[in-house]
């Protein structure tokens, strides 16, 4: 999958850096994780943390292509070892003095979902709140 060179031109004049957010552009397929990886490593500190955001691109690949094992791929090339679940009564703990506006602290698909919102089959350890300080 290719991209054109109108695409590049277009990603060229919109990408800029400075020091306070360096980006860039690579021309490269999805599936070839090694070429994506490596010219990433030339901006990117993978020891440090790292955001993986494959928007409007999975569907694109085929499934003889192997797409699970290509988020595999890059999320075992990026830093995950800085995430600490925490139960209900350790995020508590977080907002200590604040007034919660309804529902409080819930797990994030139960705040204030719609009609026929999405409902897990199993429950989440995402905790989500809007509140004042007073």
């Amino acid at each position: 999958m290719a991209s054109g060179p109108i695409v590049l031109a277009h990603a060229r004049a919109l990408l800029t850096s400075s020091p306070e957010g360096a980006t860039t552009y690579i021309e490269a397929d999805l599936r070839d994780t090694g070429k994506i990886l490596q010219q990433a490593a030339q901006l990117l500190d993978f020891s440090q943390p790292v955001a993986v955001m494959l928007v409007g691109v999975l569907h694109c690949i085929l499934d003889a292509d192997d797409p699970a094992g290509i988020v595999v791929r890059l999320l075992n090339a990026v830093m995950d070892s800085g995430v600490t679940l925490r139960s209900h009564a350790e995020v508590s703990r977080f907002l200590a003095g604040v007034n919660l506006t309804d529902p409080g602290l819930v797990q994030l698909h139960r705040w204030r979902p719609g009609p026929a919102g999405p409902v897990p089959a199993h429950e989440l350890v995402n905790y989500g709140a809007v509140g004042v300080k007073p």
